[in-house]
């Protein structure tokens, strides 16, 4: 977007030499001396601590007032010890500015108050001396604060402490000159500006050092930054210059999380008023804080506010770079370090890179976030946020972290900000969906799709070529799209422990989330790209990836909270999802206590959600019969499923499973309602092959026989019931056997004999005391008693005769314990 213009970065990083004072040609101590004199005469005409007793400056001329400023310039520039005159130094220069104001204070001299807006910028720039890191010295005060003496470590904290103190002081008056300020000029303007970058750049750009001066007012320097950056937007809107000065700068702080903190900040603040104005006062509204709305000018207009919005979203650059720990650390201040320092072999190995996955999940819940507002769903980060943090503050109390990563992400998790976005841990009574005046996919997926897709394939082998320039300059159709394996892999450079692609995973899931999300907001009749299809196939496929013992990942849980409408939206070739998505449901529905990597996750949610794909999925089988299913990728070890005849099985025991260890009332219903139509629609199948058979079905005649092995089987698992993860055979064999398939799960008349039995046992010994639960199972065995289930042989009638009795049983004993309750309940 800049790449014509030229950039201020080396002229303002060396801002600090190229504005030395002539007194530095002295030797020091007669320096200060001459600084000591001049700055405590100036200064006791301030009026400081009593305003009453500010008196007119004695300096009347431009040679007088430029002599002093080279003498301030100076002060500014003298060693932290030296407290008293530097903090002086700071008081003359801010009331100097004080020109600038409506009401400048009687202490400004003359030729100041005749031409503000010049002396204003020589001051601005000279000021930068004050936050300029001095060389040595402040190494020194850190290994004083490390050090066990106590006396000593005071002292040096005591030191960083009044140097922040008096930068605060600078940055105030900054403020004051932004938001008062009716005369400054464009030129004081980018003065101002670039002062502001060059402060930044020298507190951040450093790897950074606990309780070092940069670590101390890291956020506050940035929230000026970006607070007079928006008002100068308005007043005197940046040139090309300027924004790539930002831009560049910004990619030499981004191991700094106060960075992509601010970065959200102005962008959601930025979206809430963009979308405002884009889609009317009927779309839903972005919630932000006041503190937040008030950092964009109210007398903004709509072309600001949009110029301004882009510019901002991309001055970081590509977010996905901040998993790269090559790339964070590939700036002039880490090789400096790691050439100075004997323990960092590498630059990726600085400590401070430690908190880099923190940083890279707070970037990709912002950017989900905006995704959200243009979807409609401006409350859910909100309801997403507590929820996360409830559940992770309980997960913190109970267990403590070992390594300060989990500490950074609980950090994060623990959040209450707005930022926060939607990670798919909402219930149904929330109802959220989006808004009918939201943009379509491709829309949305034109601004953030480069990202969100790459962000999805970190740690994959797609990863390695879906980021290819080719790709980045918009490529028709994606490189990631190459066979592999999808399993977590290492980049070929050497990486710390804590940066290994795996770190990543929660930012990756919060990508995964968002994308699901917008492809789940598809309208009837939206055409959608085919290569943000392609892409977002492949990206799920790789997400939905189960862990070794079946342990769900941070990726699969999002992906499956946030798609529970995947497969009723008629998304192109979305079937080809299939056979991951049941094997993700694997893993998931049949286990009693499932196995997740973030303790964030609810997990009745996430089994609605999967519950909810199960229904999607329950009919296909019957609809396409043996209609091929293309293969993406191939599934690690697991045998291909060529049909959707061969998922049925599956399918079937997915549900019968499901319903045995399913706890929650609303889910188990929700069960029970989809076996019900299970074992109606396969009926009804029967029921259709006899009339075009002439009263034979081959599928109910080849499976007659097996509907007392369906009731062993029924019986076997009730009374001593196992999840399929603990069995001794592996789920491919037992599912995709063809007599186990045949048998069992295939029959009309076997579903009625295992529906029966599960339901009539769990009535009795589990759902009796849920009343909703108990009506609903009720309700399941009055629909199978009327369906209509072709009968082919004596056996087979007798068989069903027996069940019917045996069901008639289980229900009286059903009834006789409600009527007991009732009785008691009256009598009490």
């Amino acid at each position: 977007m800049y790449a014509d213009w030229s950039s201020l970065t080396i002229q303002l990083q060396s801002l600090g030499s190229a504005t030395q004072s002539v007194l530095s040609k002295l030797p020091q101590d007669d320096g200060k001396q001459v600084v000591a004199a001049v700055v405590k005469t100036v200064a006791s005409h301030l009026g400081i601590t009593v305003p009453s007793d500010a008196k007119p400056s004695t300096l009347n001329t431009e040679q007088e007032v430029n002599w002093c400023m080279e003498v301030i310039c100076h002060g500014l520039c003298l060693p932290l010890t030296e407290h008293e005159v530097i903090r002086d130094s700071v008081n003359i220069y801010c009331e100097w500015l004080s020109a600038l104001l409506p009401n400048p204070k009687v202490c400004v001299p003359k030729p100041v108050q005749e031409d503000p807006n010049f002396y204003a910028q020589k001051i601005i720039t000279q000021l930068n001396h004050l936050f300029i890191p001095r060389k040595g010295e402040e190494e020194h005060l850190l290994n004083t604060i490390a050090d066990k003496n106590a006396k000593g470590r005071n002292t040096a904290q005591d030191t960083i402490h009044r140097q922040a103190v008096v930068c605060h002081r600078v940055l105030r008056r900054v403020q004051e000159l932004a938001h008062q300020s009716q005369i400054m000029e464009r030129g004081t303007w980018d003065a101002l500006l670039s002062f502001l970058l060059a402060i930044n750049d020298a507190l951040l750009s450093p790897p950074a050092v606990k309780d070092d001066i940069g670590d101390q007012l890291c956020e506050r320097v940035l929230g000026v930054l970006f607070e007079i950056w928006l008002i100068a937007c308005v007043k005197s809107f940046p040139g090309p210059t300027l924004w790539k000065t930002l831009r560049e700068m910004c990619m030499n702080w981004r191991h700094r999380a106060g960075l992509v903190t601010q970065w959200n900040r102005v962008n959601l603040t930025l979206t809430s008023r963009l979308i405002a104005f884009l889609y009317g006062p009927r779309f839903p509204v972005l919630n932000i804080p006041k503190e937040d709305m008030d950092l964009v000018p109210t007398e903004m207009t709509h072309e600001c506010v949009a110029q301004s919005w882009y510019r901002f979203l991309n001055c970081l650059g590509n977010p996905v770079e901040l998993s790269k720990p090559v790339s964070v650390s590939d700036t002039q201040q880490f090789k400096e370090y790691a050439l100075k320092s004997f323990g960092v072999i590498d630059p990726t190995y600085h400590p401070c890179l430690v908190s880099l996955p923190t940083i890279f999940l707070r970037a990709m819940k912002g950017v989900s976030a905006i995704v959200d507002a243009y979807l409609g769903l401006p409350r859910a980060g909100q309801i997403m946020s507590m929820s996360r943090s409830s559940s992770a503050t309980s997960a913190a109390v109970s267990t403590t972290s070992s390594t300060s990563m989990n500490v950074s992400t609980q950090s994060i998790v623990n959040s209450t900000a707005v930022l926060a976005a939607v990670t798919g841990t909402l219930s149904d009574q929330h109802n959220l969906t989006p808004s009918p005046l939201r943009p379509s996919c491709n829309s949305i997926l034109h601004l953030f799709g480069l990202w969100l897709f790459e962000a999805a394939f970190i740690g994959t082998d797609a990863a390695k070529t879906g980021g290819s320039k080719k790709e980045q300059t918009g490529s028709s159709r994606p490189s990631s799209l190459s066979k592999g394996n999808t399993t977590m892999t290492s980049e070929p450079v050497d990486l710390p422990p804590g940066l290994t692609p795996d770190k990543f995973e929660s930012g990756r899931a919060e990508a995964l989330g968002a994308l699901c999300r917008v492809l789940c907001s598809k309208r009837t009749g939206e055409e959608i790209l085919p290569v943000y299809l392609a892409r977002f196939y492949l990206a799920v496929q790789n997400g939905l990836t189960v862990g070794h013992d079946k342990v769900v990942s941070e990726s699969l849980a999002s992906i499956l909270l946030n798609s529970s409408n995947l497969l009723r939206i008629d998304l192109d070739g979305v079937n080809v999802l299939a056979p991951s998505i049941v094997s993700a449901l694997e893993a998931v529905l049949p286990e009693k206590e499932v196995k997740l990597t973030a303790s964030y996750v609810n997990k009745a949610d996430l089994r609605r959600a999967a519950i909810h794909l199960l229904q999607s999925m329950l009919t296909l089988p019957l609809h396409f019969a043996n209609m091929q299913i293309k293969e993406l990728l191939p599934i690690g070890e697991r045998p291909a499923v060529n049909n959707f005849n061969q998922l049925k099985p599956r399918l079937v025991n997915l549900l019968i499973n499901a319903l045995q260890v399913e706890v929650e009332a609303v889910n188990t219903q929700m069960l029970l309602g989809c076996l019900l139509m299970t074992v109606q629609d396969a009926a009804a199948l029967e029921e259709a092959e006899l009339r075009q058979n002439d009263g034979f079905s081959d599928n109910s005649a080849r499976n007659s026989a097996g509907v007392f092995q369906a009731a062993s089987d029924s019986v076997s698992m009730m009374s001593d019931y196992t999840s399929i993860s603990g069995d001794r055979h592996s789920l491919q064999e037992h599912m995709l056997d063809a007599s186990y398939a045949d048998n069992v799960t295939d029959s009309a008349h076997a579903l009625f004999v295992r529906a029966t039995y599960l339901v009539c046992h769990r009535l009795i010994s589990s759902w009796k005391s849920d009343l909703a639960t108990s009506l609903a199972a009720l309700e399941l065995l009055r629909g199978l008693a009327r369906i209509n289930i072709p009968e082919q042989g004596l056996i087979l009638f007798e068989s069903f005769n027996i069940y019917r009795r045996l069901c008639f049983c289980k229900i009286t004993s059903m009834l006789m314990f409600f009527c007991q309750s009732w009785i008691s309940l009256i009598f009490i």
